[in-house]
């Protein structure tokens, strides 16, 4: 084995061109494959990023009744309230967390001279089991202990504390919130993009006892379980159900209760974003085909090239098996020893696309993992021999006399 290798070793130094024009070939064909799923899978990050990080999740909200029921007239509106969160709790078995909100935009927020309008979000601790919605920067997120006893405590946005403190350490300083004092515990990044702001977090409990908002709430989430994820429409219509019960509603009355089925959604972004994965994959295999093409031309020249060396082994007796397999494995080593190549070259090139779309919303941590690495260097490989198949043939069927006639 060790004289093979240095055999192929000294024939492929020998036709440099060569050598070079097959490599491009083969690394071309990988990097494509590499950079086309490395970017696949920073859009199937990006598409969970949206949803929050957790897909098997109902959004309520009130709305106002359109059809008359049990004698009450359409048009009424539908306030959701602490009530409501606890009905949920209590009957909604399929649950895995239920977190309620109330959510306040236009909210006047100043420290020191310095003030603006931010989204000011009443919210409860992210429960344990839940991807966590904010990646804390300085200080901490809302704690249980926050929420139980009504602190007066607030957590900031990035956007929020860049605009308000420019750069200086908000921990410990103390905003005003339409007046009303807040210290500072934390500045955090929202790891759910959406439309909803910039937001000030203080507690649930809190906002509601200090604003006067008395019980009342904007939305409940609803986390579903694995299982029940799996059919997250039956779990919407029992939500509604139990709503309708409580408030008096039509239970097929669509405008009382607004839900928005995120597991639904996410389905159809998966259904797409894995048609995405599979048309990825035609597109890089349809590329390392005709990078194999390649190879096996090149190949072919090869053999045409060294027929009298050819001739001269199978005179000094090597066997068609012995000639077919170093034509093979010529093939094989250029394929593997390029396919790395274009494999660190495609790696680099998906994590310069990370950084450069770091803040996008729908691309989100291109990666390329060791299953897809091993994935594209044994498909190289494979082409590789497959690419030699017919080369190899020829040089085997050489008969040793007219390759010896060559000049």
């Amino acid at each position: 084995m060790p004289e093979l290798l240095g055999e192929i070793f000294r024939n492929l130094v020998r036709h440099k061109l060569r050598t070079l024009l097959t490599g491009v070939s083969i690394s071309w064909g990988v990097l494509m494959l590499v950079v086309l799923l490395g970017a696949g899978s920073g859009m199937v990050n990006g598409s969970l990023q949206v949803f929050g990080g957790n897909p098997g999740c109902i959004f309520v909200r009130g709305g106002h009744t359109a059809k008359p029921y049990q004698g009450l007239k359409p048009g009424r509106q539908i306030q959701l309230d602490n009530s409501d969160h606890e009905l949920l709790r209590e009957r909604l078995s399929v649950a895995q967390a239920i977190m309620p909100a109330y959510f306040q935009g236009g909210t006047a927020v100043s420290w020191g001279d310095r003030s603006g309008t931010f989204l000011l979000s009443m919210l409860v601790p992210t429960p344990p089991g839940l991807a966590p919605e904010r990646e804390v920067l300085s200080g901490r997120d809302l704690s249980p202990l926050d929420l139980d006893e009504k602190r007066r405590v607030a957590v900031l946005d990035e956007e929020v504390w860049r605009q308000l403190f420019r750069g200086e350490a908000a921990v410990g300083q103390w905003i005003k919130v339409q007046g009303v004092p807040f210290p500072v515990v934390g500045v955090f990044r929202s790891k759910e993009k959406g439309n909803w702001g910039s937001p000030v977090v203080i507690p649930l409990a809190t906002g509601q006892e200090v604003f006067r908002l008395r019980d009342k709430l904007t939305m409940i989430r609803v986390f579903l379980t694995r299982e029940a994820a799996n059919d997250s429409a039956a779990a919407a219509n029992r939500v509604r159900a139990l709503l309708a019960g409580k408030h008096r509603f039509d239970p097929q009355d669509l405008s009382a209760v607004f839900l928005w089925n995120n597991a639904t959604e996410y389905g159809k972004v998966a259904m797409l974003m894995n048609g995405l994965t599979v048309f990825i994959w035609i597109i890089g295999v349809c590329t390392l085909i005709a990078g194999s093409v390649g190879v096996s031309n090149i190949m072919m020249i090869a053999v045409d090239e060294r027929t009298r060396e050819i001739g001269v082994r199978k005179a000094l007796g090597a066997t068609p098996r012995a000639i077919t397999g170093m034509v093979m494995a010529e093939s094989l080593l250029l394929s593997l020893v390029f396919g790395v190549a274009g494999l660190g070259l495609g790696a680099g090139i998906v994590a310069g696309i990370g950084k450069l779309a770091a803040k996008a919303d729908f691309f989100k941590d291109p990666a390329v993992d060791g299953r897809m690495a091993a994935l594209a260097i044994v498909t190289m490989a494979a082409a590789g021999i497959i690419a030699s198949v017919v080369p190899a043939r020829k040089a085997a069927a050489i008969k040793p006399i007219a390759a010896l006639r060559e000049e």
